[in-house]
């Protein structure tokens, strides 16, 4: 009980720290590097592999006006109707990693481990969450988001498909 409580705060208090304070301090921004690096890398690889043409990929602050900073983005030179959304929330394909290192994690049993886990975790649990322009940008061509959907429909239907995805769930504490 007490590893859930310990990681589980460290985890919300690096969440935290990273998403709200991060646009007002270079430290706080430093501190989610990883994440922000997971993040575009996922906006990166799912429009690879869907053929979205992406030609750069940064993780460098840079400031937009007083108020703003962009902490990273990827240029895609062919997102259309079928690969939009999907690269839009890929970031939400760090949840499986998110739910298999909390796992594995809870099975620490130093103070100072756990600290450093919620650390990773906080930062996994900020690089998957899709930013206000990845919610746009999903919303303009919401089309392809309909994919996954029948795919894990298909998964879940065939008797031999069933056992592999029975696997998957409880790898990722899917229940």
């Amino acid at each position: 009980m007490i590893h859930w409580l310990i990681l589980g705060s460290s985890t919300l208090l690096t969440f935290g720290m990273i998403k709200y304070l991060q646009r007002r301090n270079l430290m706080f921004m430093l501190l989610g590097l990883p994440g922000t690096f997971f993040h575009e890398l996922a906006h990166y690889m799912v429009s690879l592999f869907l053929l979205g043409d992406p030609r750069k990929l940064s993780i460098i602050p840079r400031r937009v006006s007083d108020n703003a900073w962009v902490l990273g983005y990827v240029e895609s030179y062919n997102l259309r109707w079928w690969n939009q959304a999907l690269v839009a929330v890929a970031p939400l394909l760090l949840f499986p990693a998110f739910l298999y290192f909390g796992k594995q994690f809870l099975e620490e049993n130093s103070f100072l481990m756990l600290l450093l886990d919620g650390y990773i975790l906080g930062n996994l649990l900020y690089g998957m969450t899709p930013s206000i322009p990845d919610l746009k940008m999903a919303l303009q061509k919401p089309y392809s988001l309909i994919f996954p959907i029948i795919f894990v429909y298909i998964l879940k239907s065939d008797p031999h498909l069933e056992i592999l995805f029975s696997q998957l769930q409880d790898l990722f504490l899917i229940q």
